[in-house]
């Protein structure tokens, strides 16, 4: 499925909602992240993403997945203090 079992559940739901609403066919046998595809339907797009430029990333603010910071200064003082993400991982006994 996509993203290859790695990631959350939540993940693979965002991608799979993503998928179903930009019109791809048979989204539920993806077995890559078809990405930009979807958009320009040109297969050599598959697995590419259009990542946005960091350009002008200060104009952009709140900053960090809850907003806390207003300005980039803290995200550079604060960010490499914080810890690894470390993906929890499920038994399946």
């Amino acid at each position: 499925k996509p993203g290859g079992g790695s990631g959350t559940p939540l993940r693979a739901i965002t991608i799979l909602r993503h998928y179903a609403t930009s019109g791809m066919p048979n989204y539920m046998d993806a077995r890559t992240d078809v990405s930009f595809h979807a958009i320009s339907k040109d297969r050599k797009d598959i697995g590419k993403f259009n990542t946005p430029s960091l350009r002008d990333l200060k104009y952009t603010g709140p900053y960090m997945h809850n907003g806390v910071f207003t300005t980039l200064d803290p995200v550079v003082v604060e960010a490499p203090k914080m810890p690894a993400y470390q993906p929890r991982t499920f038994s399946r006994n």
